[in-house]
């Protein structure tokens, strides 16, 4: 589970903090932790999905102005 929790991108101090809370039986507490790491991630991919699509935009612009003849 530990491993798991790392590979998720959790720090090793959330990782400690969510295997603690779930060994003493604390599991609403400790998918709180889940729940709140996964709206983290969710939101660095909308801001990584933002970023790509800025450079899409970019890129197309470019393949557009390589086709237009030279005036």
């Amino acid at each position: 589970m530990r491993q798991n929790l790392l590979d998720a991108g959790c720090s090793r101090s959330q990782a400690d903090t969510i295997l603690s809370l779930h060994s003493v039986g604390r599991m609403e507490e400790a998918k709180q932790w889940l729940l709140r790491h996964r709206c983290f991630l969710m939101e660095e991919l909308h801001a990584d999905q933002r970023r790509l699509d800025c450079l899409d935009y970019l890129l197309r612009n470019m393949d557009k102005e390589e086709r237009m003849p030279s005036q």
